[in-house]
């Protein structure tokens, strides 16, 4: 007659078991089993421990569609940042805003919110305090949203400029983000090649 204990369980759930067909058979040994078998997780004394290597890396093809809840995701734990910087001078006497062709940013959206950061330097062909410039952005072509204004300290004087708009949520798919720019009075231009970025960040719970 032999018996021995399990080597994987511990305390109150390390259970006896027989090694030979005469061995003693106990209905306590059942139960302290059950207790054990109930209480298997595979961490340290309820089993055997699984090592980091035997748990297979999860992948998207093993996430169905649907089975990971909002709730299950960190509030802004998915995002993106596009940017585009001014690729060449440009300039307009319209007083109305016009789209600058850059920097201009196109996103594939997945339904979050959109904020968006313009900063460039512009310059007026015109007199100091002539009529004041103005600048605005819009998304996918609708009217331009007038930020704000400014004055030129005189002509060809360069005055830095920023702004920052809050979409919130559009529907997911693509879109465009345009800055434009006004001229009260003479030519409203960019200060030089390069000198203006439109950043695009999406957050999305």
């Amino acid at each position: 007659m032999a018996r021995t204990t399990a080597t994987n369980f511990s305390g109150g759930l390390q259970f006896p078991y027989a090694t030979a067909a005469t061995d003693l058979f106990k209905k306590e040994d059942v139960q302290t089993l059950a207790l054990a078998v109930d209480g298997h997780d595979h961490s340290a004394g309820k089993g055997l421990v699984l090592a980091a290597s035997a748990i297979p890396p999860i992948t998207s093809a093993m996430i169905t569609d649907g089975t990971i809840a909002t709730a299950d995701i960190a509030a802004n734990a998915i995002h993106q940042v596009i940017r585009d910087g001014g690729s060449g001078p440009e300039g307009t006497t319209s007083a109305a805003l016009v789209p600058l062709s850059s920097p201009k940013v196109v996103i594939t959206s997945v339904g979050g919110v959109l904020v968006a950061w313009f900063a460039g330097s512009f310059a007026n062909s015109g007199a100091a305090g002539n009529a004041n410039n103005y600048i605005g952005m819009r998304l996918d072509g609708a009217a331009f949203v007038q930020f704000g204004f400014f004055v030129t300290p005189g002509a060809g004087y360069a005055v830095p400029v920023s702004m920052v708009v809050y979409y919130g949520a559009p529907a997911a798919g693509s879109h465009t983000i345009e800055v434009g720019m006004g001229a009260g009075a003479g030519t409203l231009s960019t200060s030089n090649t390069s000198n203006r970025e439109l950043v695009v960040v999406e957050f999305k719970r």
